[in-house]
């Protein structure tokens, strides 16, 4: 904006109050909720000098994490439980860690792809909480996840060949009709 040739007082006034409320989101997305922003303009300096200062005080962390499944997923053994098993043993953003925005949307993608690349294709985030505390710096994770039910392979529908038989496509395929779903299958 130096060199903005509209820039006006009031301009300058607005944009350097935005940097404070900008800098405080950019803060708490990197796990600093209680951060403090504070700007300053010095008129006398040649150019006028604008100075932004942070004190991003301490970083919250990760208190707890609950991850709950419903559905068949939930009672189905052994397939469902050790899935459910691996997802909470896997899961990307762990007690203790600094709760970062980014961290969690990829801990909740990568829970949610590791069930629904099985038999519990139809899965899908039925609710997601951070709930975060500045003044203790906490930050209390839930995720759940409904399964879905479990899918199989269906037999082969095979269409729109001119040049092969349909031999061909079945006698390559290493899907097996009947066998549980997998994305790694497929």
């Amino acid at each position: 904006w130096q060199d903005y040739a509209e820039m006006t007082v009031e301009i300058l006034d607005r944009l350097a109050l935005e940097a404070v409320n900008e800098t405080r989101n950019a803060a708490a997305a990197a796990g600093y909720f209680s951060a403090e922003a504070d700007v300053r303009i010095d008129r006398s300096a040649d150019p006028v000098a604008v100075k932004l200062t942070v004190n991003a005080g301490a970083a919250t962390r990760v208190a707890s994490v609950r991850i709950a499944v419903t559905g068949p997923a939930a009672i189905e053994v052994p397939v469902g439980t050790t899935l459910i098993a691996g997802l909470t043993r896997d899961w990307g953003l762990a007690q203790g860690e600094v709760f970062r925005q980014s961290a969690w949307t990829i801990a909740k993608e990568r829970a949610l792809a590791a069930l629904s690349g099985t038999v519990y294709a139809a899965a899908r985030i039925e609710r997601s909480e951070a709930l975060i505390d500045p003044e203790s710096g906490s930050a209390d994770l839930v995720l759940e996840l409904a399964s879905g039910p479990a899918f199989g392979f269906g037999s082969f529908d095979i269409t729109g060949l001119a040049l092969y038989d349909a031999s061909l496509v079945r006698n390559y395929s290493t899907i097996v009709p009947g066998e549980p779903y997998s994305i790694v299958a497929l």
